[in-house]
């Protein structure tokens, strides 16, 4: 279910089935979890974070300005502060099956953009989870 809106960004439940909340974590936490799913290339060093978008040098920098190891994650990018990228496993209690919300507010994008490009993101996820 995806949702979208100037003032909120857009917002996505990714449904991950059965995936482990620990393999959710270190995709959406580390160098090596990001490369796979979120750019080809991912620098992640102590609360800082250098995403390579592609093979021309398009690249994008960010502060990590919330977090709690093993629930969520928050970015905020250094080009422009208000924009940020939020992500939080959920488990369901009643089936334990494993979601991942995501907020992206990006000033400089507009929430259809967003939209195609977490399709995208969602099932690089899933196929590097071992999910279809």
């Amino acid at each position: 279910m995806a949702r979208t809106s100037h003032g909120e960004g857009f917002k996505i439940e990714i449904d991950l089935d059965n995936a482990s909340p620990k393999s959710v974590w270190n995709q959406i936490s580390t160098a090596r979890g990001l490369s796979e799913w979120i750019a080809p290339r991912v620098d992640v060093s102590l609360r800082k974070i250098h995403v390579f978008w592609d093979e021309t040098g398009d690249d994008r920098s960010a502060t990590v300005t919330d977090l709690k190891k093993g629930e969520y994650i928050q970015w905020n990018w250094n080009d422009c502060p208000t924009s940020y990228v939020r992500m939080e496993i959920v488990v369901s209690e009643l089936s334990h099956f494993v979601s991942l919300m995501v907020n992206d507010h990006d000033e400089h994008l507009e929430p259809a953009t967003l939209q195609k490009i977490w399709a995208n993101h969602r099932r690089k996820l899933r196929l590097s989870l071992g999910l279809s």
